[in-house]
């Protein structure tokens, strides 16, 4: 939501608006045990956080990202060549400018204002895989921990505050719809 003029032309100012108050920034699970929570390929999960101000301070909106499952290893390898079953193309920033993560009062009068975390899809099996152990195929390393990914990320938010919550809304869409509804509990 912008307050302010700018002599910028109309596509400028937008544009200035939106990376103003529509920024979320990448946070990478990198204190966590390493042999716990990873990504398909090994990398480290990560999520985009946006912090809530004024009334919002206190709720919080946790959505899962989607993107199917990876059912065989071969579609899990494929994966993990990718950002769906990796972190390392994550940009450093993510714009989200619409519905539920818009901060303009106007598009989303319900969160504008609450703490985002966007929870970045990288596990393959809707944030549930829970095995230790390494599988290979073609001699590369393929970790399916989906679970231990919600409960690292879980931690780093509640080093930003989500303990003190008063109110929390999750969701997710596809993969990451099941993923809330799965993980609803923690």
């Amino acid at each position: 939501f912008c307050t302010m003029y700018t002599a910028l032309p109309f596509f400028g100012f937008l544009l200035a608006c939106v990376l103003a108050d529509d920024t979320l920034n990448l946070v990478k699970i990198t204190n966590a045990n390493p042999s716990t929570a990873k990504c398909i390929d090994g990398s480290a999960p990560a999520y985009y956080f946006r912090e809530g101000t004024g009334a919002g301070a206190d709720k919080w909106f946790i959505f899962y990202e989607g993107g199917a499952w990876c059912v065989t290893l071969q579609e899990c390898y494929e994966r993990s060549l990718i950002y769906s079953g990796s972190s390392n193309p994550y940009a450093p920033t993510l714009v989200l400018d619409y519905g539920f993560f818009s901060t303009n009062r106007t598009v989303n009068p319900l969160f504008y204002n609450w703490n985002v975390a966007y929870l970045k899809y990288c596990d393959g099996g809707s944030f549930s895989g829970d095995n230790d152990t390494v599988t290979y195929y073609n001699g590369n390393p393929l970790y399916f921990r989906g679970f231990k990914i919600t409960q690292a990320i879980r931690n780093s938010l509640v080093g930003k505050g989500l303990r003190g919550a008063t109110d929390v809304v999750i969701s997710g869409c596809s993969a990451g719809g099941l993923a809330a509804y799965l993980q609803l509990d923690w």
